[in-house]
Parts: structure tokens; C-alpha cells; sequence
């Protein structure tokens, strides 16, 4: 692979190579937008650019990776125990690859020790304070940020939507409900009968009988009900923590890519 240039920077900011200079080596006497700082600094990280003149302060990485997680803090019950089976796969997962999962909570501040953030079920606003104030490769699950500073991982929704035709004539798609709206009409787009829960009381209510769902909670709760057929990749979630450790493995190499959205 070739190596980034501070002119392959400024193409991706939008801005001129002085603008990126002026980012890199700190020069408090330019006035530069924080926002167009931001996005620089994103830049340099996302495309891997070491210049030489900061080379001496970038801190070699450990053989030992330490991964932060952010979530929404506020979600309700359903969405709490999804993100507990989600962080039993993770951790062992990373911990076959020498990676640690570390917790992070409000205020998103700067992470001083953390090789890379992932953010579980994050609005679009709480992914924005997190990248805001972090630059290190960040990655969006179960978040919609379309925003190629960041990689991004989801469900691909098509996919289950042509997997359930196979099997079900109708059928209702019961998902958590996201805290992402972007997300949320996604999922409503992607199916002609959708219902989005975060109580347990709300699944009281469904009275479908063929279900699909991306979820391991929804799964558990209906398979176990007598007349209900559910329709549930168990190995999707393993698919998308590989593709996270991948992406973080990307970010921190010196290889430019140009792939930063997922759907699995």
C-alpha cells in the first residue's frame, strides 16, 4: 500500500495541505474551526498518517489492546440484557486476540488509555460527543453515522428480510427499539410489519406467531412459547464482533482502506 500523504488528507477534509499542517503540528496562531480540526484529526487516525515531525510523540502500541465501550446509559431493560450478551461475546472474542474490554460512561471525555472506542447503541448526537473528543479509530454498532471518519456496524436488514421470505408468508420483525433514529427507520423501512420493544411488558402484546428478529432476547423470550416459530441468525452477532476486531485491526495498521460501513 502506498503511503498517506498530507495531501491525500487535505482531499479527504476538503481543505488545503497548510490547513492540515497547521492541525497536525498544533499552530495556535491560525484560526481553524474546531470542527474542521476535528475532522482533520479523524482523518489522520482513520487513514493511518504518520508524519514524521509527530512520529517521536505517538506512543508505540502494546501487544496488549484495550477496547472502551459506550452505550446509552438510559436504555430500558430488554435493551440492558441484550447489551450484556453482546459484552459475554465480545470479551471472549477479544481475549483470544490479545484485547481487553474496558467500560466507559458519561461524560464523554478524552480516553487517555484505550486503543480504540466501540459504541453500542448510541444516538447519532452521543456517538458525535464521543468522536468529538476522541481520536482513535471509533466504531458505531448498531448505530447509524454514515460518516466515513468512522466505521460502522450493523445488521443487514435486507438479508434477514430475504432469509424470512423463504420460510414465513407473513410474519412480524420484533426488534429492540434502538436509540438511534436512524436506525429505527431503517428497520421500519426494511419490513411491512415491525414491532420495536424495550419492556418486557411489551412483548406481552405480540400476538404474531411467526416472529424474526435480530435479537438473542426476543429469541429466548418466544422460542420458548408454545405456537410461536422464530425465525434468528445466532451467528450474526459473532459475525460482527470478528468484523470490529477487524476494523480495529485496520485502523491501526499503515494499510489505507476505503471500506468503513458494515452490514452483516
Amino acid at each position: 500500500m502506498s503511503k498517506v500523504t498530507i495531501k491525500d488528507i487535505a482531499k479527504y477534509c476538503n481543505v488545503s495541505t497548510a490547513t492540515v499542517s497547521y492541525v497536525i503540528n498544533n499552530k495556535e496562531t491560525q484560526s481553524i474551526s474546531e470542527d474542521t480540526r476535528s475532522k482533520i484529526l479523524h482523518a489522520v487516525n482513520m487513514l493511518n498518517y504518520k508524519p514524521s515531525v509527530i512520529a517521536k510523540n505517538l506512543r508505540t502500541l502494546p501487544q496488549h489492546r484495550l477496547v472502551a465501550i459506550y452505550t446509552d446509559e438510559s436504555m430500558k431493560y430488554l435493551n440492558r440484557l441484550e447489551y450484556l450478551h453482546i459484552l459475554d461475546k465480545a470479551s471472549s472474542y477479544f481475549s483470544k486476540h490479545n484485547m481487553s474490554l474496558v467500560y466507559g460512561r458519561k461524560p464523554y471525555v478524552q480516553i487517555n488509555n484505550a486503543d480504540a472506542l466501540l459504541a453500542y447503541n448510541l444516538s447519532k448526537e452521543e456517538f458525535r460527543e464521543l468522536g468529538k473528543n476522541n481520536f482513535i479509530p471509533l466504531i458505531a454498532l448498531d448505530s447509524l453515522i454514515n460518516d466515513h471518519l468512522f466505521f460502522q456496524v450493523t445488521t443487514n436488514y435486507q438479508k434477514v428480510k430475504e432469509e424470512a421470505s423463504k420460510v414465513f408468508s407473513q410474519y412480524t420483525f420484533i426488534g429492540l427499539k434502538p436509540s438511534s433514529e436512524e436506525l429505527k427507520d431503517k428497520i421500519y423501512s426494511s419490513f411491512d410489519n415491525v414491532e420495536l420493544v424495550s419492556k418486557v411488558e411489551d412483548l406481552y402484546d405480540i400476538s404474531s406467531n411467526n416472529i424474526v428478529t435480530d435479537s438473542k432476547v426476543i429469541y429466548d423470550y418466544f422460542s420458548s412459547k408454545e405456537g410461536k416459530v422464530v425465525l434468528f441468525n445466532s451467528g450474526t452477532l459473532d459475525r460482527k464482533i470478528q468484523q470490529i476486531y477487524e476494523c480495529i485491526e485496520q485502523a491501526l495498521s499503515h494499510n489505507k482502506f476505503d471500506i468503513h460501513f458494515y452490514e452483516i
